[in-house]
């Protein structure tokens, strides 16, 4: 297909530089066929086109889906001349929203009446009733002189987004003057304030649309700045530009709040269809931007994606949204994906179907053509059935996103992350109403995916004890909801080093506001276990310390088993206990934890209920329950300088787990409040987290740092960073004088090969990147 629209695109190209030299804006006679082909694509987009089979399996439930909505839509439409609004429950004409949500589906109406095999297409009753309403919002709710009110994104956004499409889809059935009204409207708000992030991409699409149904060459090259100047570029602190993705592969918006999984999503998604829509024509953004959103997909999107679903932890306060399941938002990031498919060389476009190939077939919680839009069932259709498209497989990755403070460790069988906040990023946001206990969500909250792809799903944020979130250490103190939100902490340390993008070390100094509790934190991660540990535990409050090792949503029963010491322990709903001496815990469907340290852990299984609507006002009060199982260290009152550590060994059978426990590969060699360190002794690995300069194992810093060393057949690979993302260099030593550089980063200098290698290290507005060098011995 590439190929093909390669060739049309090129005629499309010439045809279109000689028509616009005879032409200025609207109404251009001459361009009018360069103009239309690109509308009818974006109408495809939007409608699926001409080439499927309405009756094909995967592609006839949307097609009956959509019309029982059109359907009951259409019956219920007010269609009195003397009407005072379009539906009965959208008639609150001071809540912008009810305008937005009218538009949405005169759209969905529109949509069905231009849909191959809808049995509304091309109703003309269904088409004039449409046009009519357009009319009759454009005269009493949505023109060039009306005042807004409320909420500025439906005035902006919203509705121009809505309008826009409907344009798109009934252009031929619409007046020059009809056009020309509806486009004025949307100029009056759209045009207010220049937005950032998705706000900009959904500016940019917006305005796409009114150049391609106004034949407006000068909008279209407005979008075209726009996508090479600003959209398909790079975030830049020291530039102002917060809002973006950062070449760590960091996407940040609203200032510091890491939202790859919600806003990212949508950026990425509008991003897609501009790109699709406008390749091969003049306005085609240039192939470097191009590159840069390919980049996005590799760096940005494909290593917080398991199995279909986007990780929680990179989607703010969505979570606390009923209707947008992780599942959900991975599945909009597949659709994207597919799409620049679509237009990309035949080299990334194979990678990204066999990545988003991997994706649909592995997802076994929700069905991606369940709420796929036609288009996008079209694609998957497509690349399911290609044989010679093979699936990507499990990813070995470790990622560190550096800008927005999160991690994320794949392995075979799991994958495992980490959200932190720092100075440089929010602790969690719940503006609005939404993602009211989100408390503890930034502070170094872990997840693990495993088979269980329900976990994150199924009304777990509701449920969730949101005080005992896992990997966090908290002061049990009360919290109100909203509370402390959208706040940097004043600490750097927070980051770590990943070596060859498989294993890596990550710290974080706690230091939250309204409490006097501090701590540091890190977790080392190598192939089969991921070493926790802490220090420093300090508060002065008069009130409980925790550090949460689990908060497990279990089966419908709650009945997962659970070992302590290799004793099996009640499987029963209630179980409560305190636990001394505990070596080792297994959990049924999860893994192991093994102590290296014998120490007390309390416990509880319980039935948790509770309603979206405790987490986002907005939301539905019907209560909701889960079973959970609970374990953590209970550090006391006023503790000082306490300390936790734990290795996890996930998703592994328990006889694989014992063995474990029996001979394990990971040892903390250090756990001061000056150093963490570990051994892995199969993978030949020292990870070390510097809070302050020191010296272990042959490694010293001669500041904070984070340092993973492996040395494996002769070779010693080095991987260095600096968390704080403040220093100029760093110089790192080993007691070594038999080493040799084979391969090294140019950031990196050897200031010495004997007595000792000591290599200093230009970090100096590096963010926290991994630095890292090869040596061999002589």
């Amino acid at each position: 297909m590439h190929s093909v629209w390669k060739t049309l695109g090129v005629f499309a190209v010439l045809f279109s530089m000689i028509t616009l030299v005879f032409s200025d804006s609207v109404g251009q006679v001459q361009g009018q066929d360069t103009y239309d082909s690109y509308r009818i694509r974006w109408k495809e987009l939007i409608t699926g086109g001409r080439s499927y089979d309405p009756n094909d399996r995967m592609i006839k439930p949307y097609i009956e889906s959509l019309d029982a909505t059109v359907g009951y839509r259409w019956r219920n439409m007010n269609k009195e001349g003397n009407r005072t609004y379009l539906w009965a429950d959208l008639n609150n004409w001071s809540n912008p929203e009810h305008i937005t949500s009218t538009y949405m589906r005169i759209r969905e109406l529109a949509v069905a009446y231009a849909t191959k095999g809808s049995k509304y297409e091309n109703d003309q009753q269904l088409k004039n009733d449409i046009v009519e309403a357009l009319d009759w919002l454009y005269e009493k709710k949505y023109n060039e002189n009306t005042k807004d009110f409320g909420n500025w994104w439906s005035w902006e956004l919203g509705i121009p987004l809505q309008l826009t499409e409907i344009m798109i889809i009934l252009y031929d059935d619409l007046t020059s003057e009809q056009i020309k009204n509806y486009t004025n409207a949307i100029d009056r708000f759209s045009t207010r304030q220049e937005q950032t992030g998705s706000g900009r991409a959904k500016q940019a699409l917006i305005w796409a649309a009114e150049g391609l149904v106004l034949k407006d060459s000068r909008k279209l090259n407005e979008v075209q700045e726009i996508m090479n100047e600003e959209l398909l570029g790079y975030a830049n602190r020291n530039r102002g530009l917060y809002d973006g993705f950062y070449e760590d592969g960091s996407y940040i918006n609203h200032y510091k709040q890491a939202y790859t999984g919600s806003y990212g999503v949508e950026y990425l998604q509008n991003v897609a269809d501009l790109v699709y829509i406008l390749n091969d024509t003049q306005w085609r953004p240039n192939n470097s931007k191009i590159r840069n959103v390919n980049e996005w997909v590799y760096h940005s999107f494909e290593p917080l994606v398991y199995k279909g679903e986007m990780m929680d932890m990179v989607r703010g306060r969505d979570i606390s949204r009923q209707d947008l399941s992780s599942h959900f938002r991975g599945h909009q990031a597949i659709s994207a994906i597919m799409r620049l498919a679509e237009m990309n060389d035949s080299t990334d476009a194979k990678r990204m179907k066999q990545m988003v190939k991997y994706w649909i077939q592995e997802d076994k919680q929700l069905h991606f053509m369940e709420k796929a839009k036609i288009f996008d069932r079209v694609l998957a259709n497509r690349i399911l059935k290609d044989s010679s498209i093979r699936a990507r497989g499990e990813l070995v990755m470790h990622k560190q996103f550096p800008m927005m403070d999160r991690v994320v460790h794949h392995r075979p069988g799991f994958a495992f992350a980490i959200s932190m906040s720092s100075r440089r990023t929010y602790n969690y946001e719940a503006v609005n109403g939404e993602n009211l206990k989100g408390w503890y969500t930034g502070e170094g909250m872990t997840y693990l995916y495993t088979d269980d792809q329900g976990q994150y799903s199924d009304n777990f944020w509701p449920t969730v004890n949101p005080y005992r979130m896992p990997g966090t250490t908290v002061d049990t103190r009360s919290r109100k909801n909203g509370s402390d939100q959208t706040l940097s902490y004043p600490t750097d340390w927070v980051g770590g080093a990943e070596l060859n993008g498989e294993y890596g070390a990550v710290g974080m100094q706690l230091d939250p506001y309204n409490t006097t509790l501090t701590a540091k934190k890190s977790w080392f991660m190598f192939d089969d276990e991921i070493v926790a540990m802490g220090t420093d535990i300090n508060s002065k409050d008069g009130r409980t310390i925790e550090t949460i090792i689990e908060n497990r949503k279990l089966n419908s029963k709650g009945n997962n088993g659970l070992r302590i010491n290799g004793k099996p322990i009640s499987t029963s709903l209630g179980w409560k206990d305190t636990v001394a001496n505990v070596h080792s815990i297994y959990i049924d469907d999860v893994g192991g934890y093994f102590l290296p340290v014998k120490k007390t852990v309390k416990g509880i299984r319980e039935k948790r209920t509770g309603s979206w609507k405790d987490i986002n006002y907005t939301q539905p009060s019907q209560k909701v329950s889960n079973n959970f199982l609970t374990l953590w260290f209970d550090h006391g009152r006023n503790p000082s300088n306490e300390k936790y550590a734990y290795i996890l060994y996930p998703n592994q059978s328990y006889s694989n787990f014992t063995q474990y426990v029996r001979n394990p590969e990971a040892h903390i060699i250090r756990d001061t409040s000056s150093i963490h360190a570990v051994r892995e002794e199969t993978l030949g690995i020292i990870a070390v987290n510097f809070w302050e300069d020191g010296e272990v194992e042959g490694i010293r810093s001669e500041s904070p740092a984070s340092v993973v060393m492996q040395e494996n057949n002769g070779e010693i690979t080095l991987a260095i960073s600096d968390p704080t993302h403040n220093q100029e260099t760093l110089e790192i030593e080993l007691e070594r004088d038999d080493l040799d550089v084979s391969k090294k980063d140019s950031t990196i200098k050897v200031q010495q090969t004997s007595p000792t290698l000591v290599l200093e290290i230009d970090v100096e507005g590096s963010n926290g990147k991994t630095h890292q060098i090869k040596l061999k011995t002589k």
